[in-house]
């Protein structure tokens, strides 16, 4: 017996040292971070598509559906995962006292999918939960009563919780014109409590690679919030400002002096509930993932001042220089600072990417400049790329605005419609003079508005005249979703290694990209249609017949190759 114990002695030190080894290069292996491809689920519009296709659908078929189509998705080769967008109200419907105050019943599904399938095993999946006016009910009960009688002149309860703000830009649940206020201790408690649940039942699920940071937001996890350019200018309730009503309650609520003449309010009461947010991410979610802050372009600007990044690496995501712009580096400021994050990956991402609103290097004077879109999100990919800190090192990524098979023009036309002023013909300004009521959506634009790099080949504006408006034009009229697609990643890999791939061009200063998001009907409709060829017109000018699972394919592999270890 003692001869057998020396013999495998050394064999049992050597077992003990390997798996010391490999728990250690686990250890030291980082956060999870997302890298490729992710199909978006959208989960609040796909339970309406369902429930309208069958008003009595259950809660169970609900599941079985969602794991159907989470399976789906994640069948296609060029799917890094599921990036999975759904409300706080539909996990959290009830409160803590109730004996299952969540239903995990649409997350569940694609944890499962990935685990038990191994064809799925190195897929992952990225969370996007929002709150704000996606809050549940039963929060709105807490944060009683509501602070709409200061607005009146009347007497407010000074621990009043939710304010209205009608005609927000972005849907609300069930019409919901209630925001909790960002600073409200209840509101937080409440939120913090939700994700410390999420995290004891999937933070230390290795699928789960990324989480949004959210909370001070509206109705997505982006940097937005009801402003005067956001919600109804002159809210119907009270006859205010949105920018008005949120300088009201910084006085009323969190002290802060009524400004003299000549000069505004600022956004610091907003930049505070970020980097509280940001800190509250971290210490709640310490498996070691990546966080994610998404910018957006809508947090309230009380003047029209030019406003400078105190961040210097900010400075070019900046060309309309406002409050806004200004406020959102500020918080990102602090985000890529080394203590925030925790022992997790950070990343910064925009999730309004459409190729007319993020046209590279463009010189036309019409063209938009949008603040913190992609191209800022390269910008600090491309300063952080050298990092070798996961703490320091920011990780870039983007989501498609909307389906491009669903709405090909909106989302991949490389024009505007209707076009800027300069750019309209006679015709165009014409009709638009003559609408009965202005339009203010694309749906409602007269078709002589349509520039023709929007419609398909050999279709014209007589062609379609008879159609009147835009959203009776039909799709096949319109650039086909193979155009669209390629022209949003034209324009996202523009400034990156891969940006040859799509007709762009490097620059000087390559960008590392880490992720891109693309909104689940366009990963169905790649998938059943992988034999379609479609002619589309390159940016050189020249013609190509491609499939859109082609370029998915192209993108999913030119995106591993430019994304950060």
């Amino acid at each position: 017996m003692v001869m057998i114990r020396n013999v495998h002695r050394p064999l049992l030190a050597c077992l003990i040292l390997l798996a010391c080894f490999a728990s250690a290069a686990r250890a030291q292996s980082g956060p999870r971070r997302p890298r490729g491809i992710y199909a978006v689920v959208d989960v609040e519009s796909q339970v309406t598509l369902w429930e309208q296709k069958d008003p009595g659908i259950t809660e169970t078929e609900l599941a079985a559906d969602f794991a159907s189509l989470y399976s789906q998705l994640l069948t296609n080769q060029a799917i890094s995962g599921l990036a999975i967008q759904v409300h706080w109200d539909r996990l959290n419907p009830y409160p803590q006292y109730y004996d299952q105050p969540y239903d995990w019943s649409f997350l569940q599904p694609a944890f499962d999918a990935i685990q038990t399938n191994p064809a799925f095993s190195a897929k992952t999946i990225q969370l996007i939960i929002a709150a704000g006016f996606q809050s549940p009910a039963w929060v709105f009960n807490d944060l009683n009563p509501s602070c709409d009688p200061l607005f009146l002149g009347q007497t407010a309860d000074p621990a009043c919780g939710w304010v209205t703000f009608n005609g927000y830009e972005e849907a609300t649940d069930n019409n919901n014109n209630k925001l909790p206020l960002p600073w409200n201790s209840t509101y937080r408690n409440a939120w913090q409590t939700f994700l410390e649940a999420l995290y004891t039942l999937y933070g230390q699920n290795t699928a789960l690679v990324s989480i949004a940071v959210a909370g001070p937001t509206a109705a997505s996890v982006e940097m937005i919030l009801p402003s005067d350019t956001s919600a109804t200018p002159i809210q119907p309730q009270n006859g205010l400002s949105p920018n008005a009503m949120w300088g009201m309650l910084f006085t009323f609520q969190l002290g802060i002096p009524t400004p003299p003449p000549g000069q505004t309010y600022d956004d610091s009461p907003f930049v505070t509930q970020w980097t509280n947010a940001i800190d509250m991410f971290s210490g709640v979610f310490k498996s070691g993932l990546t966080l994610t802050v998404t910018s957006g372009d809508g947090l309230p600007s009380f003047n029209t001042n030019t406003y400078i990044p105190t961040n210097p690496v900010f400075v070019p995501d900046c060309p309309l220089a406002d409050m806004d712009c200004y406020t959102q580096t500020e918080i990102l400021s602090y985000f890529v600072g080394p203590g925030a994050g925790g022992v997790n990956a950070k990343s910064t991402q925009t999730s309004g990417m459409e190729a007319y609103r993020a046209i590279p290097n463009s010189t036309d004077p019409n063209d938009p400049m949008h603040n913190m879109g992609v191209a800022a999100v390269r910008n600090l990919s491309a300063q952080t790329a050298d990092d070798t800190s996961f703490t320091t090192q920011i990780l870039g990524g983007a989501q498609f605005n909307t389906g491009a098979s669903t709405d090909p023009v909106g989302e991949g036309c490389l024009s505007n419609v209707p076009p800027p002023p300069a750019q309209q013909t006679m015709q165009c300004k014409t009709d638009l003079a003559n609408l009965p009521t202005p339009c203010n959506s694309e749906s409602c634009e007269p078709v002589s508005c349509i520039p023709k790099e929007c419609l398909a080949p050999g279709v014209t504006q007589s062609t379609i005249g008879s159609f009147g408006i835009f959203k009776k034009v039909p799709l096949t009229d319109l650039i086909p979703a193979e155009q669209a697609i390629y022209n949003v990643l034209y324009v996202y890999f523009s400034g990156t290694a891969a940006a040859s791939s799509f007709g762009g061009i490097p620059g000087p200063n390559p960008a590392p990209l880490n992720y891109l998001q693309i909104y689940s009907e366009d990963i169905v409709y790649a998938g059943q249609n992988t034999n379609n060829k479609v002619r589309i017109k390159q940016i050189d000018g020249t013609w190509e017949s491609v499939t859109a699972q082609e370029l998915l394919n192209t993108a999913s592999r030119q995106l591993k190759k430019i994304a950060e270890e």
